[in-house]
């Protein structure tokens, strides 16, 4: 039983995990581009 219920949980454990780094991953960019657009000389530099 325990191997079964992990094969099912498994697949969602791992789909959440990618969701939720394309999240994170989204945000860092966004609020990298925030700063570069707040303070154009880390542009020039």
């Amino acid at each position: 039983m325990p191997s079964e219920l992990s094969h099912h949980i498994a697949p969602g454990l791992l789909y959440i995990i990618q969701t939720l780094f394309k999240l994170f991953f989204l945000i860092t960019i966004l609020m990298s581009k925030r700063k570069t657009f707040e303070s154009p000389k880390l542009i020039l530099i």
